[in-house]
């Protein structure tokens, strides 16, 4: 995964990152659709 921007803002540990790939076949490389989800009981802002 490159050129994710803004990975500062998330905590040292709490969270799931996720990178879901559009359903493409037969193709090499293509972007994906990344994001992260905090845990609720996470302690860091």
């Amino acid at each position: 995964v490159e050129h994710l921007t803004h990975l500062d803002r998330l905590p040292t540990s709490g969270f799931r990152f996720f990178a879901v790939p559009p359903a493409v076949a037969e193709v090499g490389t293509f972007p994906v659709r990344a994001f992260a989800i905090l845990d609720e009981r996470n302690p860091e802002p």
